[in-house]
């Protein structure tokens, strides 16, 4: 077995590229999840047929994950860097 410290294995250029965008796809992801937020904070919403409220919360639940994707992706290129 080696001895010799392990070196951090250094971004590629795409990589690097991804980690650049990342912070204006985190806001962007989390704009969504917020506007999705306040629709169903909004009383008219449950007033309208039950599709309507399933399929935002549906694209609630599709939008917080995206959010938690892109943050994982940016910790781990992050740690990297």
């Amino acid at each position: 077995p080696s001895t010799a410290p392990e070196r951090k294995k250094r971004l590629s250029p795409w990589e690097q590229s991804e980690l650049d965008a990342l912070p204006d796809l985190i806001a962007s992801a989390e704009a969504e999840l917020a506007a999705l937020d306040a629709t169903l904070a909004d009383p008219k919403l449950y007033a309208r047929p039950v599709d309507e409220l399933r399929r935002i919360q549906s694209q609630r639940e599709g939008a917080e994950r995206r959010v938690s994707a892109l943050l994982a992706r940016w910790e781990e290129l992050e740690a990297r860097a």
